[in-house]
């Protein structure tokens, strides 16, 4: 397998994956001793880029129980910018109501930061929530996909 770099709306990820058989194995925060970019699937860094899904063709590795073999592709459904509950994505994974923990420690063991949007998942009351990332991270994917713009400390939009 071989690493690359990818730009994303919060800084550049590191995806792990087969190049042959588009096998994905992790798609991470890049640690920040890297900074080269290396050119590769445009649809991967279009997907990374614009927080959209990922074509069919490549194949993600992420263990799930049982009970969530199709959890990750209702996942990839929720619409760019909104979000649902973890009570919520219960009901449309058909998982009964106590489920909601569960689903959020499954989510905390996301390989595939913003091609897996567990990003879009919140707590009953709406907030913000946790994200295995850190919440500032989660707060800039939301806010870059509803249209909101940051800046950073030199005013530039970030």
């Amino acid at each position: 397998s071989e690493r690359h770099l990818f730009d994303s709306p919060i800084g550049p990820v590191q995806v792990l994956m087969d190049p042959v058989t588009l096998d994905l194995w992790s798609c991470l925060p890049a640690p920040s001793t890297l900074h080269e970019k290396t050119p590769l699937y445009d649809d991967l860094q279009d997907a990374l880029s614009h927080c959209t899904p990922l074509p069919s063709r490549y194949t993600h590795h992420q263990e799930s129980p049982e009970w969530a073999l199709h959890f990750w592709s209702i996942l990839c459904r929720i619409p760019r910018g909104e979000t649902v509950t973890y009570g919520e994505l219960c009901r449309l994974n058909a998982l009964p109501l106590g489920y909601a923990r569960a689903v959020g420690r499954l989510l905390s063991q996301n390989r595939y930061m913003i091609l897996l949007p567990c990003h879009r998942v919140v707590p009953a009351d709406r907030s913000i929530g946790g994200y295995r990332w850190g919440v500032e991270q989660k707060r800039r994917l939301l806010d870059y996909e509803r249209g909101i713009s940051h800046h950073d400390d030199a005013g530039r939009r970030t």
